[in-house]
């Protein structure tokens, strides 16, 4: 019976074959939706399920508007945030913050240097909130200093090979003040350095601590209120954009017969960087890859 069902099947399909097609594949069709949307449906709900306080943590988002002429819903939230918690609503167990992507880092160990661009800012307390399992090292301790950092595994096993990347000590690109600390550690005095992220400030004065270099002024204005004409060196680590942007306010800086150096990933736009200090004169250039610095010396 089960065999004549079959052929009389078969028969319809093939006296039918236009039909058949177009019902076969709307079937088909259809089944594929509905299992790609319910593997979707079921990874957002579970995706994050795995840590222990997961049913207690909530993400914080922001509604604003421009004086009532349109509202913007954003995943991120003032700074400032974190702390009013913490001060003033004591039902928070933990408030943690992560900021980021941080733009692209060129991360070196030795002779091998790579660019990342999934780089964030988090807080000593993330794992309090989040249980992200780690293969080595203390999740008490992980971010307990500036100067620790998580790496993944794929990323540990590129920078590290074989080795035990435990206690390793890894160069970031994106450091702050670094030139001008290590013109400290030359012999330069006294030494002055700016940005523009107040934080980032707080960490010059870590890392220039750290290094034994006093520095006079650390400031959050991007070195707007430093005084024109006052320094024998200046050394400038930005994008090429913002070395472009700046370069009067950079030029400005130095004392006649000063020196100027400018470095960051300036390769790509190498030109546009030496026509806007042309008036400093030739410069010595230095490539490293990605990277470039240009040295002008005795600068009128």
């Amino acid at each position: 019976m089960f065999k004549n069902y079959l052929k009389i099947a078969a028969r319809n399909l093939l006296k039918h074959k236009g039909y058949s097609f177009i019902n076969i594949l709307g079937l088909a069709v259809g089944i594929a939706a509905s299992v790609l949307i319910t593997l979707y449906v079921l990874d957002e709900l579970r995706y994050d399920r795995f840590h222990e306080k997961a049913d207690r943590i909530y993400r914080i988002t922001a509604d604003w508007s421009n004086k009532g002429d349109s509202k913007i819903h954003q995943l991120g939230t003032p700074s400032v945030l974190a702390r009013t918690i913490r001060d003033k609503y004591p039902q928070a167990e933990a408030v943690t913050q992560l900021c980021g992507p941080l733009g692209d880092w060129v991360i070196k160990y030795g002779e091998i240097g790579l660019k990342e661009t999934e780089v964030y800012g988090a807080e000593p307390s993330f794992f309090e909130t989040f249980t992200f399992p780690l293969i080595k090292g203390d999740p008490a301790t992980a971010l307990a200093d500036p100067d620790c950092v998580v790496l993944s595994q794929s990323l540990a096993s590129k920078c590290f090979r074989d080795e035990d990347p435990l206690g390793r000590t890894l160069d970031l690109g994106s450091g702050t003040a670094l030139l001008a600390i290590a013109a400290g550690r030359l012999g330069a005095a006294p030494v002055f350095a700016s940005d523009n992220d107040p934080e980032a400030t707080r960490s010059s004065s870590h890392h220039a601590h750290i290094n034994g270099v006093r520095l006079g002024v650390v400031r959050a204005d991007g070195g707007r209120g430093l005084r024109s004409g006052s320094f024998d060196l200046v050394v400038a680590n930005l994008m090429a954009l913002l070395l472009v942007d700046r370069s009067t306010e950079i030029r400005s800086l130095l004392a006649p017969g000063g020196a100027l150096v400018l470095s960051g990933l300036l390769v790509d736009d190498l030109p546009f960087v030496r026509e806007a200090f042309g008036a400093c004169g030739p410069p010595a250039v230095r490539l490293d890859g990605e990277w470039g610095a240009l040295v002008y010396e005795s600068v009128r």
